[in-house]
């Protein structure tokens, strides 16, 4: 995924570490999504808090399943300039939503985006 190898054994293993029971796959989009059975104390976002932690940024999910609904899991961004921001982001990475916490190398970034990136926010 973005050049990198992911395997998915050991994201469901890592999963496990806070999740009742996980599966991973890859969609469509190349993205990492995990189908997770949570207990009632955790969400979506503070499983992927968790994740940041002890895993590499890319095993860390896009996407979380839960009871069949699609969770990002991703903080929200919070000021003004990362709400300006995000839509670049999401464009020139070709995600849905970006985490403020998230390098953008995590998140596939290479120098050719980083200079649309700043040809756009420009």
């Amino acid at each position: 995924m973005n050049g990198r190898r992911v395997n998915l054994a050991v994201v469901e293993s890592l999963l496990r570490r806070f999740a009742l029971s996980a599966r991973a796959s890859v969609n469509d989009a190349g993205e990492l999504i995990a189908s997770v059975a949570l207990p009632d104390s955790m969400t979506a976002a503070s499983l992927r808090r968790a994740m940041r932690d002890i895993a590499p940024p890319h095993f860390i999910p896009a996407w979380f399943e839960i009871d069949g609904a699609l969770e990002s899991g991703s903080d929200e961004p919070q000021s003004l300039l990362e709400r300006r921001l995000a839509p670049f982001w999401n464009s020139v990475l070709r995600i849905a939503s970006c985490d403020p916490n998230d390098a953008f190398t995590s998140l596939g970034g290479q120098s050719i985006q980083a200079a649309q990136l700043v040809a756009r926010v420009r």
